[in-house]
């Protein structure tokens, strides 16, 4: 079976990843666990897998650091604050294989409870949206492999948010798959908590469309 790198890029003053990690330790096929940090202190749980990287703040370079890394076959890239359940790890186990070394996989969205019971028409509406138009998202957790990354990466640095979603532009010009895990990837509601759930659905919307509209009109597809 080949085996899985996954990359977890850390924001200051992070709290969530320990439970993480302990969903991470169903994976059967798990060869490290790294975490691109910004800042060296940020304390972070013991596992003899768990490999600590500091590089400067911006979320895409530390991606692109995590996956150059990355020692494994296949790459799975998750949030700090993701949850992961078992049916969801044990459908990533079959999943990993060279058969699907041209697909970019991700999960269907859920929130963490509690959450603003408004959060459930996002979750929806982002499974449809990934379903329908093959844009998922990077907190629905992004696995590939090797070869697709040698392909569409790295993740770009010239913009300042959406570095996940014109990572999956990258992958439709290739004409790669795109394929859901069909489980669930769950992530925290604690922005919508924070901003107001309706003031931070429209404005994702807003950057949403404003980066996909000029893609869809470069017609650039290979």
């Amino acid at each position: 079976m080949p085996n899985l790198s996954v990359v977890i890029p850390i924001g200051p003053n992070e709290t969530s990843i320990d439970a993480l990690i302990s969903d991470l330790t169903a994976l059967t096929n798990l060869l490290e666990i790294i975490c691109v940090t910004t800042d060296p202190s940020t304390p972070l749980p013991q596992h003899p897998l768990l490999t600590t990287v500091s590089f400067p703040a911006g979320r895409s370079r530390q991606l692109n650091e995590g996956c150059k890394t990355a020692k494994g076959d296949w790459i799975w890239i998750l949030h700090a604050d993701s949850r992961i359940p078992r049916p969801t790890t044990t459908k990533v186990c079959d999943c990993v294989c060279p058969d699907h070394s041209q697909t970019l996989f991700y999960g269907e969205l859920a929130f963490i409870p509690p959450h603003p019971k408004a959060m459930i028409l996002n979750a929806i509406g982002a499974n449809i949206r990934s379903r329908s138009l093959n844009l998922p998202f990077g907190d629905q957790g992004f696995l590939f492999s090797k070869e697709v990354w040698k392909a569409i990466g790295p993740f770009t640095t010239a913009h300042s948010y959406g570095e996940d979603h014109l990572f999956v532009w990258a992958a439709k010009r290739r004409h790669l798959s795109i394929q859901s895990l069909e489980r669930p990837v769950y992530t925290s509601a604690r922005k919508y908590q924070r901003n107001g759930w309706l003031r931070t659905t429209i404005y994702h919307q807003y950057l949403f469309w404003k980066q996909a509209i000029p893609q869809f009109f470069k017609r650039d597809f290979k």
